[in-house]
Order: C-alpha cells, then sequence, then structure tokens
C-alpha cells in the first residue's frame, strides 16, 4: 500500500531488430490488427498506378525469428496498432530501420512521435492513405533526409529499449520498493 508506480521499459532485442541499412523497397504491416483497415487500406494503395511496383508484405502466422526478418528487409512499415499496450511492432520496425506509418495504438504514444515516424490520428484511415501515399511516394526525392532519420530513430529505440535499461528500471524499482518497505516497516 502506498507504493508509487514504477517504470521500467520493454527490451526490444539488438539481434532480433538490429538496425538494416540496405531494406528492399517494399512495405511490411500486420494485418490481424483492423484488418478491415489494413485491407482496405492496401487495396487503395495497390490500386494507385505509383505503387504498382511496390511489394505489400503481410507479417502474419510467421515465427518471431520470420516476422523479424520480415520487418527487417522492409523499408516501411504500416502500423494498424489498436488499443495496445505499448505496440511492440511498431517500435520493433523502428529498431530495424523502417519507416513507420499509422497509428500509435495508445500504447504507441509513449515513442512513436513525429521525430521518429509518421503517426496518423487515430480511426483517421483517409489520412492513414494519403500519409502512406505521400511518404512511400516521396521517399526516392527525400532519400538523404529518411535515411539519416532512419538511423537516427533505430540508435534511439534500440538504446531506450535496450536490455541494460530493462535491467536498471527493473533493478530501481525493486530497489525503490525495499527502501520504500524497510521505511514503513
Amino acid at each position: 500500500m502506498g507504493d508509487e508506480g514504477h517504470f521500467f521499459p520493454l527490451c526490444i532485442s539488438k539481434e532480433l531488430f538490429g538496425y538494416v541499412e540496405d531494406k528492399s523497397f517494399q512495405v511490411a504491416y500486420m494485418p490481424r490488427k483492423r484488418e478491415d483497415d489494413s485491407l482496405a487500406l492496401i487495396k487503395c494503395l495497390r490500386a494507385s498506378p505509383e505503387m504498382k511496383d511496390i511489394s505489400f508484405v503481410p507479417i502474419d502466422g510467421l515465427s518471431n525469428t520470420d516476422a523479424a526478418k520480415k520487418i527487417g528487409e522492409s523499408l516501411f512499415f504500416l502500423s494498424f496498432s489498436e488499443r495496445e499496450g505499448f505496440g511492440l511492432p511498431a517500435a520493433e520496425a523502428m529498431a530495424t530501420g523502417s519507416i513507420v506509418i499509422g497509428y500509435s495504438g495508445v500504447g504507441g504514444d509513449e515513442y512513436f512521435n513525429e521525430d521518429n515516424g509518421y503517426k496518423v490520428p487515430e480511426d483517421n484511415l483517409m489520412r492513414f492513405y494519403e500519409d502512406a501515399f505521400r511518404i512511400i511516394g516521396g521517399y526516392q526525392e527525400n532519400r538523404k533526409s529518411f535515411d539519416t532519420m532512419r538511423r537516427k530513430v533505430s540508435q534511439n529505440i534500440l538504446e531506450k529499449y535496450s536490455e541494460d535499461e530493462f535491467k536498471r528500471g527493473v533493478l530501481q524499482s525493486f530497489s525503490a520498493i525495499c527502501d520504500n518497505r524497510a521505511t514503513t516497516s
């Protein structure tokens, strides 16, 4: 009783989700999240002549290792997160250097902002389409700035959500709990 909440970050595996410099010009997404929205958005993007040569790669029914590989090789990741506690897939995609476009799922607000991706207001599918179309279509003209952002975002995510930070947070939390219990006994 009376203990304050404690925070420690999740841990993203550098081995599975480390930065990937050379990516395929493809778009990864998880269709099981907001299934109707993802199907509609992908269908609309594919229908555009400007997107006809772009592969859209569903991440579904794969092992964690295979999902990490698909995300790691994809230059873009569409986030359909919905009511997440954290929204790990978008953070993992950022860690690999994918350009993330989409919903934060609310829990992703902890890390997903205008500095590290293209966050779309919740449930605004039209804005999602417009942003995805603009960003994917504009990559070649702004490649250098996108690639600089990708490296920076990956580094920030991998530092903040590292195993060391997780351990440090857990130890600090337990230490604070023990100190509090010792002073209230």
